[in-house]
């Protein structure tokens, strides 16, 4: 199975009390696609009132149907994020939400019907453990929650995955 990735970046929840967007790239193999939608009229002037910036200088003159990669609703962002997949996919099967760069197990946003639900269950176990930050002794069961994944991912484990894509 091929896998893509929707990498989603964001300030929200750090130090940048302002922030209130998301971001998405899909990663498809070399390629990157910017998650976009068209700004509402509502979201345009919202944006262009600039409530939460105090310099007026650095709003903008949005328009609602200009094309943006601000999401404030993260559910929106993935659900763009899975149509642009769906317009270029080719031959992939699976969009993970997270990054390439991880192998531990990330949200299947689409994927083949007989492994999503059971993908995504292993996931949400590896989030309630906080994955590898979990309590001392909790190793074996995030190491087997993370086993059960990549069998579920990558038919085998990740180790002669990668061998056999560098290869």
């Amino acid at each position: 199975m091929k896998i893509a990735y929707l990498k989603v970046s964001t300030w929200v929840g750090s130090a940048c009390v302002w922030a209130e967007h998301y971001y998405g790239v899909i990663k498809i193999e070399d390629q990157r696609y910017d998650v976009t939608a068209l700004l509402s009229k509502a979201e345009a002037e919202r944006l262009n009132r600039g409530e939460d910036y105090k310099d007026p200088d650095i709003r903008s003159q949005y328009k609602a149907g200009e094309e943006s990669g601000r999401f404030t609703d993260k559910a929106e962002l993935f659900k763009a994020g899975i149509e642009l997949f769906n317009k270029y996919h080719r031959d992939y099967t699976i969009l993970l939400g997270g990054s390439d760069a991880i192998l531990d197990p990330q949200e299947m946003l689409v994927g083949p019907p007989d492994i999503i639900g059971e993908a995504n269950v292993l996931w949400k176990q590896f989030e309630e453990y906080n994955g590898w930050g979990c309590h001392r002794g909790e190793e074996k069961k995030v190491q087997s929650i993370c086993d059960a994944w990549e069998l579920i991912i990558y038919g085998k484990p990740w180790q002669e995955w990668i061998q056999e894509q560098d290869g």
